[in-house]
């Protein structure tokens, strides 16, 4: 059982104290969950003497009424002629709990909690995550939070993180112990009594998703299965089948058209369901999967569309709860049995590059990395799935002394996103006038007909040798699918004022400094991006009422 460590404490000139002390589950004290409100030792007292170093109740004993409920726990603080500020941190080790800190924030003047983020502005959502008990019964767990992310103009391939804080308990008084101050800085701890509140940072929606709802199961705890009597700040434990269970076999395949099928073969349960934004092939992700879809074994297939979330989508509106297996029935309990597919429509010629030695050099197994929507990492074996597909176009350009026409749209789009930096949309492409303007903008946006009329690199010699400038933009489908959108300087959408495929030749827009409320907008700077495809080029625009 670990010991209590020895408390630091310091007392200024001013005659502030300050205090520091370390805890853990199973020292002296109680252990029904955060002490506030609770008779932690069973004497009758409600938090007559918490974890500070002193004999509040001066009994003799320092510090037996507390809660120590986590591998390691925290307690800070400051008690001044101004009043005292407390906050206490918890932490568990399990692997799926690391990056999530628990904390009692509040209830002392001057203790409440700043959360700053650098990423996009914090936005008010619920998440929804699903699993099943350890019977097997399917259970899905909702949690409002705050989010942002952290990287929002990083590549999904790479991963999207996310930073996420909930609320778990707020004050009796009714009062919320919260408060956004403004879109950059969250406030928790607000009113007079502490609150509890979770912390994590993900590498996925679908994982920010799954601890902050493993934060409420938490903070819920367990019932008494006789009495009824709810026991909170109890860690469940896993799935006893789900741990024990081995990850499927994977398989892939490149059908005519170009898309990347990955099928997991599943038998005996789907315990080890991936993360569909987390897969990668050696060190390459593989970015969101477009579509997933799950048959059952003798049963009808049915499908689901799936992208990578943003913070954009959300203040859209169209982003997701979180779990991207909601809507597949009888994908999660024990005995599923089936083929789950997760489709990669336009797939990065480098993580076809990464495949293709299996084809070739005769290597039919390959290794997976993925992280299960429970939070575990394993290593899966990949395969060569001939039968579920033709291996197309889209990977004879890979094979070994296979060369396809130079000119060819599939031979283009492998040069052009094969240099040792990326092109750029040419600026030209987007335009606005008056600029600065203080009624109306004409902004024209230009769709290219060739690679040369289309991009630009930061360093001439990265453009590819063999890229044919005179060739036709290889974009996805043949015409590409266009918006025009304007933000504000923190990122946030405002309007969107282009949606649509559209070929070769010129568009001309009007933006009149409204949102898409009809609201107008302050004097200030704003941008303008046209997005083609993958590519897309930004216009600062100065509006001035």
């Amino acid at each position: 059982t670990p010991s209590r460590s020895r408390p630091v404490r310091g007392e200024a000139a001013t005659g502030t104290v300050y205090f520091l002390g370390r805890a853990a589950e199973g020292c002296p004290g109680g252990l029904r969950g955060f002490s506030a409100r609770a008779d932690d030792d069973g004497d009758g007292l409600v938090d007559e003497d918490p974890l500070d170093g002193i004999d509040n109740d001066g009994d003799g004993l320092v510090d037996e009424d507390f809660a120590a409920i986590s591998d390691a726990m925290i307690a800070i603080s400051r008690v001044a002629a101004t009043g005292t500020a407390r906050f206490e941190y918890y932490n568990w080790g399990h692997p799926r709990l690391r990056s999530t800190v628990f904390a009692t924030v509040g209830g002392g003047e001057g203790s409440r909690w700043l959360l700053t983020t650098g990423g996009t502005p914090w936005q008010d959502v619920t998440l929804a995550a699903g699993g099943h008990s350890v019977t097997g019964r399917p259970v899905v767990q909702t949690v409002t939070a705050f989010v942002s992310q952290i990287e929002p103009d990083g590549d999904c391939r790479q991963g999207n993180r996310w930073l996420g804080v909930a609320v778990l308990d707020e004050p009796r008084d009714g009062r919320l112990g919260r408060a956004v101050l403004d879109d950059r800085n969250l406030a928790v701890g607000t009113g007079p009594e502490p609150v509890a509140v979770a912390v994590c940072a993900a590498e996925s929606w679908v994982q920010l998703a799954r601890m902050l709802t493993e934060a409420r199961r938490i903070r819920d705890g367990v019932a008494d299965p006789v009495t009824g009597d709810r026991v909170p700040w109890i860690v469940a434990p896993a799935c006893p089948v789900c741990r024990g269970a081995e990850p499927p076999r994977y398989a892939w395949r490149v059908e005519r058209q170009g898309d990347l099928v990955i099928t997991a073969m599943v038998g005996g349960g789907a315990c080890a369901l991936p993360d569909p934004d987390l897969l990668k092939v050696g060190d390459l992700g593989l970015g969101s999967p477009d579509r997933i879809t799950w048959q059952p074994t003798g049963g009808e297939e049915i499908g689901v569309a799936w992208s990578c979330v943003t913070a954009a989508a959300l203040a859209r509106g169209t982003g997701r709860g979180g779990d991207p297996y909601a809507a597949l029935p009888g994908v999660r309990v024990h005995g599923a049995a089936g083929r789950l597919e997760l489709r990669f429509v336009d797939p990065a010629p480098d993580l076809l590059k990464a495949l293709a030695p299996g084809l070739v050099d005769g290597r039919p197994v390959r290794s997976l990395t993925q992280v299960t929507t429970d939070g575990r990492s394993l290593v899966a074996e990949l395969g060569q799935d001939i039968e579920g597909g033709a291996i197309g176009a889209a990977l004879s350009l890979l094979r070994d002394g296979a060369q396809d026409e130079p000119s060819s749209p599939a031979r283009q789009s492998q040069l052009l996103r094969a240099g040792r930096t990326s092109p750029h949309l040419t600026p030209e492409l987007l335009q606005g006038w008056p600029n600065p303007f203080s009624d109306v903008i004409s902004l024209r946006f230009r769709v290219p007909a060739t690679i040369g009329e289309a991009f630009v690199w930061d360093d001439p010699e990265d453009r590819p040798a063999g890229l044919d400038l005179a060739a036709p933009v290889p974009w996805k489908t043949g015409v590409p699918g266009a918006t025009v959108k304007i933000y504000t300087m923190s990122g946030q959408e405002l309007v969107t004022l282009f949606s649509s495929e559209t070929g070769p030749g010129e568009t001309v827009l009007t933006w009149n400094g409204t949102d898409s409320f009809g609201r107008k907008m302050a004097s200030g700077t704003y941008f303008c991006k046209l997005q083609l495809d993958e590519w897309s080029v930004t216009r600062r625009l100065v509006y001035v009422r």
